[in-house]
């Protein structure tokens, strides 16, 4: 590997490091990525624990008639269980956001590719220019 691409594949790391834009890209995938392990969570049969406790006041009118007659504590204990048949709603936020996932994942390889090509340009186009430098350089020497 010449001296050249050496530093062409350096300056490229360096530059991939240094953009907060492709470090966005990278958290809205891991984002992305979280809403669609709770779209797969939603698909569930789900079971539910419901506990409570309470007081009630038997005193009608005025709050000093209310406050005098207590009656508990009372408490109550349910279970619920929910199996979706179709589940259609879920199963398109599911697929919407495994879609967001792959847009996710297309935009950041994007970027990616699109910062090193603007690096390579830009070292092509520096080698251009000193080339152009010891041209004239030349001219100038032949004058």
């Amino acid at each position: 590997m010449t001296p050249a691409i050496a530093a062409v594949d350096t300056l490229i790391d360096t530059a991939v490091g240094q953009r907060p834009d492709l470090e966005a890209t990278g958290r809205a995938l891991q984002a992305s990525s979280t809403l669609v392990t709770g779209a797969r969570a939603d698909l569930k049969s789900r079971l539910d624990l419901q506990v409570g406790s309470w007081f009630t006041a038997l005193g009608e009118g005025s709050g000093p008639k209310a406050l005098d007659r207590w009656v508990g504590p009372s408490a109550g204990v349910g279970l619920e269980y929910e199996k979706p048949l179709g589940n259609n709603l879920a199963r398109g936020v599911l697929a919407q956001r495994e879609a967001e996932v792959l847009q996710r994942q297309i935009d950041q390889r994007d970027l990616d590719r699109r910062i090193r090509l603007g690096v390579v340009e830009a070292a092509g186009t520096l080698e251009e220019a000193a080339a152009r430098v010891a041209q004239a350089e030349a001219a100038v020497g032949f004058f």
